[in-house]
């Protein structure tokens, strides 16, 4: 109903709004046809409703526009974006002082003068050690060259092939040299079997282990421990081990030694020891007179200086420098040594012996045998034996540590 309200409405608006065009464009004096005052037009009623609905609605449509455009308008102004706030500076600027016409004081040296001389001083460390690193690694190219050379010379590597060009020649010292340690780990296994079967003997009530079967037990077992790491080495780089031979003896298995190696540790071996006792004749003399007349001297006590000096000495020391893991090493040698004494004395108190094996009995004592002939060597090693047999069992280590000092004093009797 409203729809047809509505259209009805709109229909009648047309009609009224053509009729009032046509009223309006009409020609300039012609007549009015109707007159909305006229009794013509007022006795009509249809003309009377449209012109009432004509009125009205020409208003209504007259007042949209106003209310549509206000409403636009503020849509417009609700879309705009709200203003910023407006910052107030507070204080204001400072104004630009003029520059002094004088020049200025030169300033201190900036800061970083400080962190470039660090900077230049690891640089220099840097390089030392690089430089450092360099030698080494050419120091032990040249030995490795005179052990290889030695080693042909003694018939224990093939030599090269003649007319062998460098690469040729490197290849095949590497070969030769994987055959030698490839041999020394066999050694290894077979001593291994030696050792056991020497064991079993005296299980099964066989003779004692003489003193060569027991130190041959002994550098079995120390190889053993040494044959993984060894092994790992020459996998990852082979060529370090010249420098090991050199630096750290004790990490390579005896069966994988060239002789050349063996003289040369050796060699290390006495220069720390003569360099030790001679640098420390105070510390020795010190020791003596805590002996006294019981010819004793508890490892207790002897600060840290001492067991370092006593641990270089018996060549005890240990990569951990703490005075406790010192003494405990220098225990477990005397120990080590006092077996030793006894199967000595054992043996006609080391007459069984050769030079050889006389001079590495002493260095193993601590005892400076440069400079000594065979049969002082003897003489001396037998002095420290029969000052070793009759000593009681809790004064073992005490014992041999006076009597080291003694040694290095050169107070022997002999």
């Amino acid at each position: 109903m409203i729809r047809a309200f509505a259209r009805n409405g709109l229909v009648e608006r047309s009609i009224t709004a053509s009729q009032r065009s046509s009223a309006i464009r009409r020609p300039l004096g012609a007549p009015l046809r109707y007159s909305i005052y006229g009794q013509s037009c007022a006795s009509d009623p249809a003309f009377l409703l449209s012109f009432a609905r004509s009125v009205s609605t020409t208003s209504s449509s007259t007042e949209k526009p106003s209310t549509s455009s206000a409403e636009s308008i503020q849509l417009q102004n609700s879309k705009q974006a709200p203003r910023k706030p407006k910052v107030d500076l507070k204080p204001a600027p400072v104004k630009p002082t003029k520059l002094p016409a004088s020049p200025p004081a030169p300033a201190a040296a900036p800061p970083a003068s400080v962190s470039d001389k660090a900077v230049a001083k690891t640089k220099d460390a840097s390089s030392a050690v690089l430089s450092a690193a360099q030698l080494a690694l050419k120091k032990a190219d040249e030995a490795k060259s005179r052990d290889i050379a030695e080693a042909t010379k003694h018939g224990i590597l093939a030599p090269p092939p003649e007319g062998a060009g460098t690469i040729r020649r490197g290849i095949h010292q590497i070969w030769e040299l994987t055959k030698f340690y490839g041999r020394g780990i066999k050694m290894v296994v077979k001593n291994s079997q030696r050792a056991k079967e020497m064991q079993k003997r005296v299980k099964e009530g066989g003779h004692p282990l003489s003193r060569w079967e027991t130190r041959f037990i002994q550098t079995y077992r120390q190889d053993l421990k040494r044959l993984i790491p060894f092994l790992i080495i020459v996998l990852i780089i082979e060529e370090i081990v010249p420098l090991i031979a050199i630096y750290a003896p004790g990490m390579l298995p005896s069966t994988c030694i060239l002789p050349s190696q063996h003289q040369r540790i050796q060699e290390k071996r006495r220069e720390r020891l003569t360099a030790a006792v001679d640098a420390n004749t105070d510390l020795l003399r010190r020791i003596e007179q805590q002996a006294n007349d019981s010819g004793v001297v508890p490892l207790p006590q002897l600060d840290a200086y001492a067991t370092s000096v006593l641990s270089t000495i018996l060549n005890a020391s240990s990569m951990i420098s703490l005075h406790a893991i010192r003494r405990w090493r220098i225990s477990n040698k005397l120990n080590e040594i006092s077996k030793d004494d006894k199967l000595l004395i054992r043996e006609e108190y080391g007459k069984r012996l050769t030079s050889e094996e006389v001079t590495q009995a002493l260095e193993e004592r601590g005892i400076v045998v440069a400079n000594l002939k065979p049969a002082d060597q003897a003489r001396l090693l037998t002095w420290w034996l029969k000052s070793t047999a009759d000593t009681d069992e809790t004064d073992t280590v005490s014992r041999r540590v006076a009597l080291v000092a003694l040694a290095g004093l050169q107070k022997t009797g002999s």
